[in-house]
């Protein structure tokens, strides 16, 4: 009777293990083929958004090569073949960053700056369009000086694509609007419109790749749907948000975009974890050694690294970096941050001679290399020189600050 039992216990057990591989290859398949599906209608949509405007150059190239046309339309057919090949370089751009992104090699060139210039500029850009479509477009702020740390031309192209995106889908004669407000951390800039207006169903899934809302209405709605996605991307990097609302179809929308302030609180990513630091300035109290020969790189992260609380000197060679430790007196940097390609000397050079000197000269101050260099050869030379972490050009401004934090609290 008990080996009855133990017999049906494990054809039992065998079965649902059976059941489990059966399982996990249906789940595998199903996800081979929705990938499949995704690729299938992702080279679809490529394939049409690029033929589209390449359709419109190549007629008019071969009218205006075959057939004599009046000054009319020939500044008709320049002008559309011009609009044309912009759409064009859009996709590509956005096809570009789209990839970056998927492949996290998307980078910032982080400073401070004015974000009203920014938007000011990217109004005045955006003002011929409107006024063609008869649109009334307005833009007020409640401040014309609104510093934030950010990316000059990644900024714009996240105020471009949510304002041409208004427009696109406003009719002629309709309203678009562009308020900034600030507090004392945060500025909020909307994008507001009367214009097509978003279902309740696609909001969840606006900022989507390939997502576009409602379905597009005529050709000058065109596009890859990859704008917003990258948008959501860029605001994110940023330690910013962004979100849609819409009170339904034919009501118009919104799109509200908040950024942190310069001097205000900073959000410091670590995996897939966000990490609120309460201290504005985290690296107060850090005394830091720039080493770089562009001065326009040298200026930009060293201003970074006060505006974060550090104390820096900064050194345009491994010459003057040298001296400048020899000349301490005992008051050594907590940490070096070098460049590695300079002239003369190189950073590997120059951490070499540093790990040689005793621990009261500077011996066992820890390093971070900074170098546009982003092979592994490179970084697997560096680490073995001496510097203890390696960062690429644009350098990234959370994962710099949580290094030094870190090496810093580990040498003490």
């Amino acid at each position: 009777m008990m080996g009855v039992v133990r017999r049906v216990t494990d054809k039992k057990i065998a079965n649902e293990e059976l059941s489990k591989v059966y399982d996990l290859e249906r789940k595998a398949r199903s996800e081979a083929e929705e990938a499949n599906r995704a690729k299938d209608f992702f080279l679809a949509v490529v394939s049409h958004e690029l033929r589209s405007p390449l359709n419109a150059i190549l007629g008019w190239v071969k009218i205006l090569l075959n057939k004599k046309v009046d000054e009319k339309t020939q500044r008709n057919a320049l002008e559309t073949i011009e609009k044309s090949a912009r759409t064009q370089a859009k996709l590509i751009d956005d096809l570009v960053d789209s990839a970056r992104v998927a492949s996290g090699k998307l980078r910032l060139e982080l400073r401070p700056l004015n974000l009203y210039e920014i938007i000011k500029t990217v109004y005045n850009a955006q003002y011929p369009t409107a006024e063609a479509k008869n649109i009334t477009f307005n833009f007020s702020a409640d401040k014309e000086n609104i510093q934030v740390f950010g990316d000059s031309y990644r900024l714009q192209q996240i105020f471009s694509n949510l304002l041409s995106n208004a427009l696109k889908f406003t009719a002629d004669g309709g309203n678009n609007k562009i308020d900034v407000q600030t507090d004392s951390n945060s500025v909020k800039v909307a994008f507001e419109d009367d214009g097509q207006g978003i279902s309740e169903n696609s909001l969840p899934t606006i900022f989507q790749q390939f997502q576009q809302g409602e379905n597009k209405t005529s050709p000058a709605q065109s596009g890859l749907g990859l704008g917003l996605s990258i948008v959501k991307i860029l605001v994110a990097k940023h330690n910013g948000t962004v979100k849609a609302e819409s009170a339904g179809i034919g009501l118009g929308s919104s799109f509200t975009v908040v950024l942190p302030l310069c001097g205000s609180e900073i959000i410091i990513t670590n995996g897939n974890k966000k990490i609120k630091s309460t201290n504005a300035k985290p690296l107060s109290g850090i005394k830091i050694l720039v080493v770089e020969d562009d001065m326009d790189s040298r200026e930009v992260l060293q201003l970074f690294l006060e505006q974060s609380g550090a104390t820096v000197k900064s050194a345009d060679s491994a010459h003057k970096a040298m001296s400048l430790l020899r000349e301490s007196n005992g008051d050594l940097p907590n940490i070096i941050v070098s460049d590695l390609a300079m002239p003369d000397e190189d950073g590997y050079s120059l951490i070499s001679r540093i790990r040689k000197l005793s621990a009261e000269k500077g011996g066992d101050i820890p390093a971070i290399a900074l170098s546009a260099f982003a092979s592994t050869e490179n970084k697997q030379k560096a680490l073995n020189v001496g510097f203890q972490k390696y960062h690429t050009k644009p350098f990234e401004p959370d994962g710099i600050v949580e290094d030094i934090c870190r090496l810093v609290k580990q040498a003490n």
